[in-house]
């Protein structure tokens, strides 16, 4: 039977997460009851897996020169891929035509 922490801290560490940042992410759910755990961890699981994955993509796209960021109205963060991202785009375009 596989060991669903352990399952949890691999899947964390796909997402691009250190072993140890994982191993504590895990560590970190708590409840004081002990009666959600079970309900909560997946919720936290997933979240941390997608700001990771939200790190890796949209920031890493910004990080990369790729994309302009604009704070809109309600203070929400806006993207737009700037004219070096719409360079790639078209070359990655022409790669697969």
């Amino acid at each position: 039977m596989s060991n669903p922490i352990e399952q949890s801290i691999d899947y964390l560490v796909e997402c691009g997460w250190e072993r140890e940042q994982a191993v504590n992410l895990i560590a970190a759910i708590t409840d004081e009851s002990g009666e959600r755990l079970w309900q909560i961890a997946p919720k936290w699981i997933e979240h941390c897996a997608g700001e990771m994955r939200y790190v890796h993509g949209m920031l890493g796209a910004v990080a990369m020169g790729l994309v302009s960021v604009e704070m809109g109205k309600d203070g929400e963060w806006l993207f737009k891929l700037n004219g070096k991202g719409m360079a790639e785009g078209k070359k990655l375009s022409e790669e697969n035509t």
